[in-house]
């Protein structure tokens, strides 16, 4: 009698090294059914058909034999489960079909349709990220900030010091710079501050002064926290980068799962350039190019949306200052978006009020 212990126990599935480990019923399930040998081979944790977790025993295909079926039976049965419904391969096992799809397919065809079910979910979900940025990109409120934390060094001991000081830079629709302090958050005299550090409280005082009421686009939870440490400035939760970036990007990886993450861009124009290219302002990409390195004028931008919206956000562009007045406010069609129209309108670039450049 073979204990449990001396053979591999497997905690899932996946964990399973070679194809040739089947259970009994997998061994009756093949095209050609086998029997399997007395003694298993390993076990695998799973779940049965109500869901629990139960234990298989699992037996090496290579020392099984062929089971007692004869060549009528076995010519009479049903091929179509051992056939992959989308590239036509007779599959010794047979084709499963797994979550999420509605046909018998091979592995490699399982795993070509998870990829391409991912690859059209992230168009859909890339869609709304440049839909959000656009949205910023017009909101002439909006300024991108970041918070750079000098680096904590430690005492001869090992222990980490306190962050000495950080810096807080702003950039608005220009990459121009909009703020930059370097706060400093430890007493006054340590060493490792630099000269021109402010106070907390001289700080408090120009960030709100350089940043209350507009929209501040930050990288992360951790970055928008070290700002409302400093300042009372309202961000929404909604406007940060960490997720949106990565979900626009839309990657997914060779095994149908979706890359959540990506190097942050580390400076306020950085995270402008990024909302920019997500807002897909770089279809003109000279133009726009010309814009982010240059002083006053004027700048294309396509707002996206229903009939209606599109021109309440016009309406709203125009009130305020901020579209060129004699911009044609007249939508176009977007092919096959299910009614959307796209409304392009030229803007001031430096916010309201700025001269018209055509």
């Amino acid at each position: 009698m073979t204990t449990p212990d001396s053979i591999p126990q497997y905690r899932h599935w996946d964990d399973i090294p070679v194809p040739t480990l089947l259970t009994r019923t997998q061994h009756g399930d093949l095209d050609l059914p086998r029997v399997p040998a007395a003694n298993p081979s390993a076990r695998v944790t799973g779940t049965d058909l109500r869901g629990k977790p139960a234990t298989y025993d699992l037996y090496d295909a290579r020392n099984s034999t062929p089971s007692k079926s004869g060549p009528g039976r076995l010519l009479a049965m049903d091929q179509a489960v051992h056939t992959c419904e989308d590239c036509g391969a007779r599959t010794e096992r047979p084709a499963a079909v797994r979550h999420g799809q509605t046909r018998r397919l091979c592995p490699a065809c399982a795993l070509v349709d998870a990829i391409v079910t991912a690859q059209g979910r992230a168009r859909v979900e890339r869609a709304a990220q440049t839909a959000w940025a656009r949205e910023v990109m017009a909101d002439p409120r909006s300024v991108w900030v970041h918070v750079d934390h000098a680096r904590r060094t430690r005492t001869a001991t090992g222990r980490l010091r306190a962050c000495p000081a950080v810096t807080v830079t702003a950039a608005d629709h220009a990459g121009l710079p909009v703020l930059r302090t370097i706060v400093r958050l430890v007493a006054a005299g340590n060493t490792e501050v630099p000269p021109n550090a402010v106070d907390q409280a001289t700080a408090a005082a120009l960030i709100t002064e350089r940043l209350g009421g507009r929209r501040v686009i930050m990288w992360d939870a951790f970055q928008t926290e070290a700002l409302t440490c400093l300042a009372p400035i309202d961000v929404d939760g909604r406007d940060r980068l960490d997720t949106r970036l990565p979900s626009w990007r839309g990657l997914v990886d060779t095994t149908g799962a979706r890359v959540w993450t990506c190097l942050p861009p580390d400076r306020a124009d950085r995270l402008l350039v990024a909302t920019a290219r997500m807002a897909d302002t770089t279809d003109a990409d000279t133009e726009h190019r010309e814009w982010l390195n240059s002083g006053r004028g004027a700048t294309v931008v396509d707002i996206t949306g229903g009939d209606d919206d599109t021109h309440r956000i016009a309406t709203i562009l125009r009130a305020v200052g901020v579209l060129v007045d004699h911009t044609d406010t007249e939508p176009t069609r977007v092919p096959d978006a299910g009614g959307l129209v796209r409304l392009r309108v030229l803007c001031h670039r430096d916010g309201i009020g700025g001269p018209p450049t055509r």
